[in-house]
């Protein structure tokens, strides 16, 4: 195979598994793999609070994808808030 259309592949490949639908699949699909009941451990909430809010600003308002990312936090926050209220 011809070196240009081996790197062609390459890329389209790459593109492929890392756009941002496919990787927001794969963390859905690992986090349903999660045992029931796997819960985080808060141990510096302020810490936390401030990355949530990096990660929002980021991905949630700065990236080109962002509806990707908003699609795939309502999938995880909507069952953990539910799970969370229902305690």
């Amino acid at each position: 195979m011809e070196a240009t259309r081996l790197i062609e592949g390459y890329k389209s490949l790459l593109h492929t598994i890392y756009s941002p639908g496919e990787y927001y699949q794969r963390a859905l699909d690992c986090l349903k793999r999660l045992a029931p009941g796997t819960e985080p451990k808060w141990r510096n909430p302020l810490r936390d609070l401030r990355t949530l809010a990096r990660v929002i600003l980021t991905l949630g308002v700065r990236d080109r994808e962002r509806h990707e990312f908003w699609r795939y936090l309502g999938h995880v926050a909507v069952p953990t808030a539910k799970h969370l209220l229902a305690r």
